[in-house]
């Protein structure tokens, strides 16, 4: 695996790839880097050019310049392609990269061979983070607000990563 940053569509890019073959683009969720495809970018890369991205804003890629909804990050991340040199890709998506993958395939369906969306719900493609949603939203928020979530986690990640989840099947 090579890593490589890419100036493209006032983002840098941080890419991570490996293998040769048809393009496979891989777009973690929130908060994930190139690194939740750890595992997977070697098996692919047996057959596949395997590009893990780092969504702007997330991993070692810069800030958007746009916004991160993920209809503002669809275009940039087609800025990507073309300053690549790929007409064409599979992108697989996973969670907030799902919701981006979904808007690129909208967007610019010619740009996909194929669109896997993994672990991510597509309707709106707009997070509700209304506390009485149950889709589990709270940690968008939390994680927003300026160096409280780095204070509060010293010496306590195990604890955040246990932490319940309210979720729709667990209310009465």
């Amino acid at each position: 695996m090579e890593h490589h940053l890419v100036d493209a569509s006032g983002v840098r890019w941080h890419v991570v790839t490996a293998g040769a073959g048809p393009v496979v683009v891989l777009a973690a969720g929130f908060p994930q880097s190139w690194w939740a495809w750890r595992h997977v970018i070697p098996l692919l890369a047996r057959h596949h050019s395997v590009l893990a991205i780092d969504l702007p804003g997330q991993g070692d890629s810069g800030p958007s310049p746009v916004g991160y909804a993920p209809w503002d990050v669809a275009g940039p991340i087609a800025g990507l392609l073309d300053a690549l040199g790929l007409a064409e890709v599979t992108f697989v998506g996973l969670d907030v990269g799902a919701w981006v993958g979904f808007a690129l395939g909208y967007r610019s369906p010619d740009r996909l061979r194929a669109l896997a969306l993994v672990d991510g719900n597509i309707a709106g493609i707009n997070l509700n983070l209304d506390d009485d949603d149950g889709h589990g939203g709270w940690h968008f928020l939390f994680q927003r607000v300026p160096e409280l979530p780095e204070a509060m986690l010293v010496g306590m990640l195990e604890y955040y990563r246990a932490a319940p989840r309210t979720s729709v099947s667990t209310r009465r």
